[in-house]
């Protein structure tokens, strides 16, 4: 492998990094250059230039990238169904826990006022119908927040 000096900055005003790589003595018009260009895109297919030059080059490869965007786009549904039925299901659990919960405690709640304790009966009873009422008028305006912020966007 030949290995090359640096051009001095007085054979090459104007460009001395340019020419540092070059062989002692060089003249500027026999040097080289190189272009790089990049093309970049976003997304599973590519631009319909590239394509035709995928399918120019390997025959098939155009429908074999197709199929491959189809594939992945139907994984990508598949796991967005997946995690709105886990959203569902885990939106009635917490509602039948709940459920259980304020019934569990306005029962006690009642039992307690049966058993000659009828200020902390009510206490159990007023304290377990307030939280579900507060979840339900907290739910609601969550609600109404995301409508409109869909609405506006």
């Amino acid at each position: 492998m030949k290995k090359s000096r640096p051009v001095k900055p007085a054979s090459a005003p104007g460009a001395p990094h340019i020419l540092s790589g070059a062989p002692a003595g060089t003249p500027p018009q026999h040097l080289a250059s190189a272009k790089l260009t990049a093309t970049l895109f976003n997304g599973p297919l590519p631009p319909p230039d590239a394509f035709e030059h995928y399918e120019r080059t390997l025959p098939g490869a155009a429908n074999r990238i197709l199929a491959m965007a189809e594939r992945q786009e139907a994984h990508r549904h598949a796991i967005e169904g997946d995690a709105v039925r886990a959203k569902i299901r885990q939106a009635y659990v917490g509602q039948a826990a709940g459920f259980l919960l304020a019934v569990t405690a306005i029962g006690g709640g009642m039992a307690l006022m049966y058993a000659g304790q009828s200020g902390w009966g009510f206490a159990t009873v007023v304290t377990a119908v307030s939280g579900l009422v507060g979840t339900f008028v907290y739910g609601h305006r969550a609600q109404q927040k995301e409508l409109e912020r869909k609405r506006q966007a």
